[in-house]
C-alpha cells in the first residue's frame, strides 16, 4: 500500500511505535523547542516563520542540481526526477562558474542543492564557502532516496538501507559545517516514494533527524517530503509530528497558474504543528520554444504539456504569488546549473537567459519578501510569516578602527550595529587613486582581518551594516598602511678565532630572514661599515682583520621590508 492511501490500521501501528519511542520523540520535541531560535548568525524559526538575524524571513530561491558533483558510481540505475535532474559529469564545477552563479543572485538568499553520500565533503565545503562570499545560504539535501547519486527514492532505502549510506555521511559531513552560518538548513532526503507505511517513514525521519541534531545544535532540519497526498493528510501530519523535523517541505509540479492542490492541506498541517512550510520546488515543464506533443505526465498530458519559456515564466510568477499569499516560509524553482539543451523539455531551468531567473531575482529584491496584500487584509487563523512588518534597516556601525596586522594585512574592528545580521566592507588604495571596492564576501563578526594588501600603501576602509532588509549608510572612514613587521632584537657575543679572524654568534631575531653584520676598527678610527653580504645563520666567522687592532661589531636582523634594531656591541681584538 502506498503512503498516500494508508488505512487506520497503520495509524494504530503509529501509536504503538510512538509509545515505544516515547523517550526519543519527547526528547526530540524538547530539543526542537530549544533550537528554534538560535543565535542571529543561523537560520532559525518561531512557530511557522523562519528567522534570519532574529527577524522573520521569507525567500524565493533556486533548487539547483549540479553544484556539487557526486563522485561515486551508482550501483543501481539512476532514476531521473523532474525535481532534480541527474548531475552531468562528476567533475567539480569550475571556480569561475561557481562564482558567476552565486554572483548573479541577490544577497540574503537561499539556494537548495544536493549533497548526497558520494559527494566529497571538501567539495561541499567549497560550494558553501563561495555561497558565503556572496551573502547566500545553502540548504543541503543529504540523501537521494537510494544508494546512488541521482534522485529516485526506493522504499527499501527509507526502511533501513539509509543506515549503511546516509548515517555515515551525516557523521562525516555535518560536524564539519555545524558552526557555518552559510548553511541554511539540512534536508534529510528526496521525496519518498509510494509503498512506505507511516511507521517506516516516521522511523526514517526520527533516526536520521536525531543524528543530525545530535551532531549539530545550530541548524534546522527539513524533511524533504513531497507533500501530503489527497487522501492521507492525517498520515502526513503523523509523520511530521516527529520532534526531529523542524521544517515541513512539499513540491509543486501541478503546472497550473495557481497554488498546488495540496498546498492548503500542507499549510494547515504546518500551522497545526506550529512549524514552517517550504515549497522546495515549483516546476513547469518547458523548452525555449515549447512542444505541445511532449508532456511531463502522460496521464495529465494537457495539464503538463511542454510550454515555451515565456509561458513558463508567467506561470511561475502566478504560482509564486498564489503560494506566498499565506503562511509559506519560502519557495524555490528548480535549475540545472550545468545546463542542457534549450530545445529539450525540462522542468528545471537549463539556461542563464531563461526569463524564470528574472522572476526569481525580482522576488528576492531586498532579501525579505513584501507581505502580499491579501495576506494583510484579513488575518488567518494560522500564523503567517507575511503578517509581520518588514524588519527595520540596519543601523550604521560605529567605532570603526583599523591597524596593520602583519605583512600585507589589515585588521578592522567596530561596534555591533542594531538590526545588522552581517557587514559589508569597502576599501580603496589611495596611493593608486583606486575607486571604492566592495569586498566579495560578507563579514558576520565585528572584527575582520584582510590580506594581500601592498605594504607601504595607504588604504581607506568603511563598512555598512547589512541584513535581510538591506544595508545601512556608510560608517566613518579609517586609513591604514600595512607593513611587514620589522625584525626583533637579538643578543650578540664575539671572540677571536684564528689569526686575523673574528667569530660572532647571536640569538634568533623574530621576523628576521637574514642578518647584517656591522664593524669598525676603533684603533684606526674607522667608521661603522656594513659587511657586503648578509648572513643567514646564527654564527659567522670573518677574516682579514688586522691583528692587535680593537674592533667593535654589532648585528641587525633583516627581512624584505628592512632591518631591526642594533644588537649590543661587542669588542674583539684578533691575535696572531
Amino acid at each position: 500500500m502506498g503512503f498516500g492511501g494508508l488505512s487506520s490500521a497503520f495509524r494504530v501501528r503509529l501509536v504503538i511505535l510512538a509509545m515505544a519511542l516515547a523517550g526519543t520523540v519527547a526528547a526530540g520535541v524538547v530539543s526542537a523547542a530549544a533550537r528554534s531560535e538560535p543565535g542571529v548568525d543561523f537560520l532559525g524559526r518561531r512557530g511557522t516563520a523562519l528567522l534570519w538575524g532574529g527577524t522573520q524571513y521569507r525567500f524565493v530561491g533556486q533548487s539547483v542540481s549540479g553544484l556539487i558533483p557526486c563522485q561515486q558510481r551508482s550501483p543501481v540505475p539512476a532514476v531521473s526526477s523532474p525535481s532534480a535532474p541527474a548531475v552531468a559529469g562528476n567533475a567539480p564545477l569550475p571556480a569561475a562558474d561557481l562564482t558567476a552563479f552565486f554572483g548573479s543572485l541577490r544577497t540574503s538568499g537561499i539556494v537548495r542543492t544536493w549533497a548526497p553520500p558520494g559527494a566529497g565533503a571538501a567539495e561541499v565545503k567549497r560550494v558553501v564557502a563561495v555561497a558565503k562570499r556572496f551573502g547566500q545560504r545553502v540548504t543541503l539535501v543529504l540523501g537521494t532516496g537510494n544508494d546512488g547519486c541521482s534522485p529516485g527514492g526506493r522504499p527499501e532505502w527509507y526502511r533501513d538501507g539509509y543506515q549503511a549510506t546516509l548515517l555515515p555521511w551525516i557523521r562525516e559531513l555535518v560536524p564539519l559545517l555545524r558552526d557555518e552560518p552559510a548553511v541554511a538548513m539540512w534536508e534529510l532526503a528526496a521525496p519518498p516514494p509510494a509503498g512506505l507505511s507511516v511507521a517506516e517513514l516516521r522511523g526514517f525521519y526520527d533516526t536520521a533527524g536525531a543524528e543530525v541534531h545530535r551532531l549539530d545544535p545550530n541548524h534546522l532540519v527539513a524533511s524533504g517530503s513531497g507533500g501530503p497526498a489527497a487522501a492521507s493528510a492525517g498520515d502526513w501530519k503523523a509523520v511530521h509530528e516527529s520532534g526531529q523535523i523542524d521544517v515541513l517541505t512539499m513540491v509543486d509540479y501541478d503546472m497550473n497558474d495557481g497554488a498546488a492542490a495540496q498546498l492548503a492541506t500542507a499549510a494547515a498541517t504546518a500551522a497545526e504543528l506550529d512549524k514552517p512550510l517550504v515549497v522546495a520546488e515549483i516546476g513547469v515543464y518547458a523548452s525555449r520554444d515549447g512542444d505541445p506533443k511532449a508532456s511531463l505526465d502522460p496521464a495529465r498530458a494537457t495539464d503538463t504539456a511542454c510550454v515555451d519559456w515565456k509561458t513558463r515564466s508567467a506561470r511561475i510568477r502566478a504560482k509564486l504569488d498564489a503560494t506566498l499569499d499565506g503562511p509559506v516560509a519560502g519557495a524555490t524553482v528548480p535549475r540545472a546549473v550545468r545546463g542542457g539543451a534549450v530545445t529539450a523539455c525540462a522542468a528545471a531551468v537549463v539556461s542563464a537567459d531563461d526569463p524564470v531567473l528574472t522572476v526569481v531575482h525580482d522576488y528576492t529584491q531586498g532579501g525579505e519578501l513584501p507581505p502580499p496584500a491579501s495576506a494583510v487584509a484579513a488575518p488567518s487563523a494560522a500564523p503567517s510569516a507575511s503578517t509581520s512588518p518588514p524588519p527595520p534597516a540596519p543601523a550604521v556601525p560605529g567605532g570603526l578602527t583599523g591597524k596593520p596586522a602583519g605583512s600585507g594585512q589589515v585588521t578592522l574592528c567596530w561596534s555591533k550595529a542594531e538590526h545588522a545580521a552581517w557587514y559589508s566592507v569597502f576599501y580603496r588604495d589611495t596611493n593608486t587613486g583606486q575607486e571604492w571596492q566592495r569586498m566579495a564576501f560578507p563579514v558576520t563578526n565585528t572584527c575582520w582581518t584582510g590580506d594581500y594588501y601592498i605594504n607601504g600603501h595607504r588604504y581607506e576602509f568603511k563598512i555598512r551594516g547589512a541584513g535581510p532588509n538591506g544595508e545601512s549608510a556608510d560608517s566613518k572612514v579609517v586609513a591604514v598602511t600595512p607593513a611587514a613587521p620589522r625584525p626583533g632584537t637579538l643578543t650578540l657575543t664575539g671572540e677571536p678565532a684564528k689569526s686575523t679572524e673574528i667569530k660572532l654568534c647571536w640569538s634568533k631575531a623574530v621576523n628576521a630572514t637574514g642578518y647584517n653584520v656591522y664593524y669598525h676598527d676603533v684603533t684606526a678610527g674607522q667608521a661603522w661599515t656594513l659587511m657586503p653580504y648578509p648572513v643567514d645563520a646564527l654564527c659567522w666567522t670573518g677574516a682579514y682583520f688586522t691583528n692587535n687592532h680593537t674592533y667593535e661589531l654589532k648585528v641587525r636582523g633583516a627581512n624584505g621590508d628592512g632591518e631591526g634594531p642594533d644588537s649590543n656591541v661587542v669588542t674583539v681584538v684578533p691575535r696572531p
